[in-house]
């Protein structure tokens, strides 16, 4: 027992005599507490290993299978019951940092909320210790060893090499992994993560080889067979072996890593995590960082059953794998049974018709899981006595081992399963659930609500009697649901680790009991259209690791304890506002605690940014796992007795503190009115593949571009004043360049995609030196495919240095009267400079070049 809580008890203790036998009483249970706790972790550790060694026993040992199947459903208590400790530590020290008052009273506050918690509690981990020692005594006469399962020996390890004519069926499966593997998109971070999820045994291993084997385009491949513990540096080994790094490998995982980053930074490459175990994503973390890599199109593979996994490595794509029909069920079983010679020791028994019929019977009770399918014919094999297969298809094995996952009507009462289900996908109508069918239930650790009839909605009485009785849930999804409000009964999920609240279009507000959720990993809110708030207290979320708000279009400020969130790796959107006056809101500056945010980020707002030192405090800079940033200034706060130029100054040199990190590939610039030139950092930015200049109205010229190395994709709207595009927009002119120097510059050299909208005083696009007034001989955009003009109406040509490499591909003009008149086909005096163009589209009407 704590001091703190047992000097406060003793003091009660001895304050009233009339109160010394009530505190004996709660001291004792107290004491309790400790001893029992202590024994349920030691229990719980144990039946860690033991479920492994017993699984593996349990397909040719019936006791094993019974026992199994009673422990594993204690053990999920055990980890209930773990995790309710850990909860309320982490409850008791947000309490401690979120308490007002004296520190005497928060000391005696904190004591009281630890006493009635363990008062309440030690009678719950009484019960199920009792049951743990019933069940744990019959370990000895099993011959189950806690650790077994963990041992090096034991442990199959798998490889990419697989015979194809052991596969059945899984076409569809094949097409849209290899899919995956084979695009190339704007992704938040390269690598890109896909992950196969499905139960064991399903076919993960089987699906990732083929891709393995069937994919193309990639300098290297590597495959690592991962399983249980997470060890980095075997990984990392493993990695450098398939890269053929020549040994000796360095003792020290940070010298590893830097080697694997070394190799791969410049590699397209594709590797194979196989089997996946991991809880922690600070060892993840380093290994991913490692395999950052400059060429797009790098691929991450990884096959688990836990969905838990797929969450901390932040996979972009998660691929669900299905069970086999059943119809490919009995191919592979029966390819397991009359393999090679047998075959045809089988085609001479004239009971063969007798086995097929019980043949298809086991394959059908698979319940589509090759691996079942495998084993069992591997198994019957040489087995030749219809009674023997018999006793297979009459086996209890199928009445143990029913698939923890299910998919039931919310009015279903009559499913003797439903106690054991852990993983559930309900379909409701209104209120149509019953206590009993709730009591059944309520073990589930996750849950996915479907609406029964599309365009009703999930009604919040409902909601509470879910919340209120799975108190157990890791993972909601309540996507789609059309609710309007989530109710308060959401505190009871004091495990929940993922809450999917997307697409509820109806959805206003959060309710304050959301902030209870202190385990709470990832919210989803994208496309919650009408939320308008978040809740006050955000910041007792210390574990958010995930907030995603894109297309929450109300959402117009953020609490101030947004700042707390200091484990947040995704945050889509942050807004700047300072015209809320009822509550305390965030400012820019609080995104200098968010260390680890990641992939892509929009500021809004920034109009309202109070100095450059509120900006600076932001620390973009040293966000490394950004991806994309998008940089908004509109909304406009008041000038305040500023004039207009002291406003565009300001702005100015807060958008030189903003500064990206260098890993930069996606920047978005909206509605800054200050001065054109752009900040020294833009140009150190080597990593950007795209760029968009958006309604930045005040601009008279464009920036200086055109020695981005890596720019492919260039997007400019809305620049009302610009009127001339010349040499200043490939190069910074200062002083006069020499001609040697300009017969050999390059500029745009990776440029693929260029569009220009909504320039209404666009006139001139010319690449003529201010110095001599001639076009210099100059290689301008030699990748370009696609050339986009929209609205704008003065401008006359487009430059001939575009056409020198032939390489346009693309050419769409609308609303810009000047250039369409001159583009006509035949007729148009630029009409021989673009005829070559393979698709060229003038006012939405295609035109055909003279080479089609």
């Amino acid at each position: 027992m704590s001091s703190p809580l047992a000097a406060l008890l003793w003091q009660l203790y001895s304050f009233t005599p009339e109160f010394k036998d009530q505190m004996e009483s709660v001291i004792t249970k107290i004491r309790e507490f400790e001893n029992e706790k202590e024994k349920l972790t030691s229990n719980f550790e144990d039946i860690q290993a033991v479920l492994e060694d017993a699984e593996r026993r349990q397909v040719k040992e019936a006791s094993v299978r019974r026992w199994l199947f009673e422990l594993k459903n204690i053990a999920y208590d055990a980890e209930n019951m773990i995790d309710k400790f850990q909860t309320q530590q982490l409850q008791l020290e947000i309490e401690k940092r979120e308490r007002e008052g004296t520190p005497f009273l928060k000391k005696v506050r904190l004591c009281c909320s630890e006493i009635l918690f363990r008062y309440n509690t030690v009678s719950q981990i009484k019960e199920l210790n009792e049951q743990l020692d019933v069940i744990v005594s019959k370990k000895n006469k099993l011959n189950l060893k806690v650790g077994r399962g963990f041992e090096g020996s034991e442990w199959k390890m798998t490889t990419s090499f697989i015979d194809g004519r052991g596969v059945c069926g899984r076409e569809g499966e094949k097409r849209s992994i290899l899919e995956m593997l084979g695009e190339i998109t704007p992704a938040e971070s390269n690598p890109e993560i896909i992950s196969i999820l499905g139960m064991r045994g399903i076919g993960k291993t089987t699906l990732a080889q083929i891709a393995y084997n069937n994919s193309s385009g990639f300098d290297n491949k590597i495959w690592v067979s991962v399983s249980f513990p997470f060890d980095e540096t075997r990984i990392v080994r493993a990695i450098l072996e398939s890269l053929q790094s020549p040994p000796p490998y360095p003792v020290e995982l940070e010298s590893l890593l830097k080697r694997v980053n070394s190799i791969v930074k410049r590699k397209k490459f594709l590797l194979v995590l196989d089997d996946l175990w991991l809880d922690d994503d600070r060892k993840w973390e380093p290994l991913i960082r490692s395999l950052s890599c400059d060429i797009p199109g790098s691929k991450i593979l990884m096959t688990t059953h836990n969905e838990k996994v797929a969450t901390v490595v932040g996979c972009t794509k998660l691929f669900r794998l299905g069970e086999l029909s059943e119809e490919d069920c009995w191919s592979l079983f029966k390819q397991a049974v009359c393999s090679g010679k047998i075959e045809k020791e089988y085609n001479d028994l004239e009971d063969l018709r007798s086995l097929e019929d019980i043949g298809k019977k086991i394959a059908k009770k698979c319940k589509g899981l090759p691996l079942a399918a495998k084993i069992l014919g591997g198994l019957l094999r040489f087995q030749r006595n219809i009674e023997q297969w018999q006793g297979v298809l009459d086996s209890e094995i199928w009445e143990l081992d029913e698939a923890e996952r299910i998919k039931v009507n919310g009015d279903e009462e009559d499913n003797s399963l439903l106690k054991y289900v852990r993983h559930l996908n309900l379909k409701v109508q209104e209120s149509s659930l019953s206590s009993d069918f709730l009591d059944d239930i309520k073990k589930v650790r996750s849950l996915q609500v479907e609406l029964e009839h599309r365009g009703s909605s999930m009604k919040s009485a409902c909601l509470s009697r879910l919340f209120q009785n799975l108190t157990c849930l890791r993972t909601l999804n309540l996507s789609s649901s059309l609710i309007k409000e989530l109710p308060t009964a959401i505190k009871c999920l004091i495990h929940l680790r993922y809450l999917d609240l997307s697409k509820n279009r109806d959805l206003i507000e959060l309710p304050d009991e959301v902030c209870d959720l202190c385990n709470l990993q990832t919210l989803d809110l994208t496309n919650c259209m009408r939320l308008s708030q978040l809740p006050h207290g955000i910041g007792k979320l210390i574990n958010l690791r995930h907030l995603e708000n894109r297309g929450t279009l109300l959402l117009k400020f953020f609490p101030k304890g947004i700042a707390s969130l200091t484990s947040l790796r995704t945050l889509r959107k942050f807004t700047v506002n300072s015209s809320i006056r009822d509550c305390e809101v965030s400012t820019v500056e609080d995104l200098g605690n968010l260390q680890h945010l990641g992939g892509e980020l929009e500021i809004q707002g920034l109009a309202n940014v109070r100095d450059k030192s509120e900006a600076e405090k932001a620390q973009l800079r040293e966000k490394n796992h950004l991806r994309q940033l998008h940089l908004s200034f509109q909304g406009s706060r008041a000038l305040n007795g500023r004039s207009l130029e002291n406003a565009f100054r300001e702005r100015k040199l807060i958008l030189e503190v903003l500064q990206p990190p260098p890993q930069l590939e996606i920047l978005k610039i909206e509605g800054y009115t200050g001065h054109s030139i752009l900040p020294d950092w833009m140009m150190f930015l080597t990593k950007v593949r795209r760029v968009e200049f958006c309604k930045c109205t005040e601009w008279m010229s464009l920036p200086t571009l055109g020695k981005l190395p890596s720019l492919e994709s260039l997007i400019i709207k809305g620049m009302r004043r610009v009127k001339r595009l010349g040499f200043q927009f490939l190069e910074r002119h200062e002083g006069q360049p020499s001609s040697s120097s300009l017969s050999v510059a390059m500029y745009f050299p990776k440029l693929v995609y260029l569009q220009f909208e909504d320039m209404k005083e666009w006139e001139t696009w010319d690449l003529l030196d201010p110095a001599t007034g001639r076009e210099q001989n100059v290689t301008v955009m030699p990748c370009l495919r696609s050339l986009l003009i929209y609205d704008c109406p003065k401008v006359e040509a487009i430059p001939d240095c575009l056409h020198q490499n032939r390489t346009l591909q693309k050419l769409d003009i609308l609303r810009s009267p000047k250039l369409e008149e001159r583009c006509k086909k035949d007729t148009g005096e630029s009409w021989h400079n673009i005829s070559y163009i393979t698709n060229i589209r003038i006012n939405n009407e295609d035109v055909q070049g003279n080479n089609n």
